[in-house]
């Protein structure tokens, strides 16, 4: 494990048991002799996982940039527990005891969403490595975001699809209400799907607490498609793609980053030869500070970084570069970022736009069978903005 000496990096990790009045006073004190950062991640509730992981990319970084510096910084997280009410609190009380040049967080977008408008009212930066719903950064010069968005993503992956040879495609959209993220990926890759001449003949709604997708797949099936795109998260992804074999589905499926996770290949094995999806981070993307990342990651924690960790990773080195070597103050920091151009992060060069939304690569995985069983997955194509 990272070992990050206090002085140089000082993370807090508040409890779940901390109420809305005492965060502030549960923070570390004041310390004007380094730079506070702070971050408003879920380390407990249902996405502490990946909290941890993005939390982990921020920490390998800081300590890097540390080495050697006249100034240092120091990360103080605050666990939001996975909720919109605590990211909300946590963002506050980090505003309130330090006044930081910037906050990055949250994991979700339904999470990042629920600090947007108190950014504005505060007047502080927030960055959010992973949200990809493009209201985030709709009208707030000071929101920003270090991943792509999901009708960037949508427009690439739509665009891939119909040149890799698909001509008719289905689509499965969560109507849930908290499904947002599949209705925004789903008609975003649909949309250019079909300008680049493919054709949607069909698109069929789900709840994610349903048992069973079958009805679904089977309507889409006699449609004749030649692929089922599945813009949605990975327990859906899985039973829908069980589902799909199980009715005599041979073809293709695919979707968005939501598939970037171990369990898939674990899981489903052969099933996924063929299927393909965009994701943010590529372990084999053929640049050298992927190499590095990887290198310094794996000595650190013991564990190969997955995406999360990746875009924690360059979501700090952006804060350091937009810090530019000093103690820059919220309004400058907040300017700098825009001036940031072909930053090299681990998961491509990033720019940002007048909207605060990252401009970089989206990367293309396919399944590919392995030497035994199961699949590897392979970097199919860099789709550049």
């Amino acid at each position: 494990m990272l070992r990050i000496i206090s002085m140089l990096v000082c993370l807090a990790v508040l409890s779940g048991c901390a109420t809305k009045s005492d965060i502030a006073s549960s923070l570390p004190p004041v310390d004007s002799g380094v730079i506070t950062i702070g971050a408003v991640l879920p380390l407990s509730g249902d996405y502490s996982i990946f909290g941890r992981q993005i939390k982990d990319g921020l920490d390998l970084k800081i300590a890097e940039a540390n080495a050697g510096a006249a100034k240092k910084l120091r990360l103080v997280t605050v666990d939001n527990q996975s909720t919109a009410a605590g990211s909300l609190e946590g963002f506050r009380a980090l505003v309130k005891k330090y006044h930081p040049p910037v906050i990055i967080g949250a994991y979700t977008s339904t999470n990042t969403m629920a600090m947007k408008y108190e950014a504005m009212q505060l007047e502080t930066t927030l960055i959010t490595p992973t949200a990809t719903n493009d209201l985030i950064t709709e009208r707030n010069p000071y929101v920003f975001r270090s991943c792509f968005c999901d009708s960037r993503q949508g427009s690439a992956l739509g665009k891939f699809a119909y040149e890799s040879g698909l001509k008719r495609i289905g689509v499965m959209l969560d109507v849930d209400e908290d499904g947002m993220y599949s209705k925004m990926l789903g008609r975003s890759v649909g949309e250019a799907f079909e300008n680049a001449g493919g054709k949607v003949v069909i698109e069929e709604g789900y709840y994610s607490a349903e048992a069973d997708f079958s009805r679904q797949l089977e309507s889409i099936k006699k449609r004749k498609v030649d692929a089922i795109l599945l813009p949605g998260y990975p327990d859906d992804v899985i039973r829908m793609i069980l589902n799909g074999r199980g009715i005599g589905f041979t073809k293709v499926f695919f979707g968005g980053d939501g598939w970037n996770n171990a369990a898939l290949p674990r899981l489903l094995k052969r099933q996924l030869v063929g299927c393909f999806f965009s994701t943010m981070y590529a372990p084999d993307y053929p640049a050298p500070q992927v190499k590095k990342f990887i290198s310094a990651y794996t000595a650190a924690y013991k564990v190969d970084p997955d995406m999360p960790a990746a875009q924690g990773y360059d979501t700090a080195g952006i804060v350091v570069a937009a810090l530019g070597g000093g103690d820059a103050d919220a309004n400058t920091f907040r300017k700098n970022l825009y001036t940031i151009k072909n930053y090299p992060g681990v998961t491509g060069n990033i720019s940002f736009d007048a909207q605060g939304n990252a401009v970089k690569p989206v990367f293309i995985r396919e399944f590919v069978p392995d030497d035994k069983d199961g699949v590897l997955l392979k970097l199919k194509k860099i789709m550049t903005p």
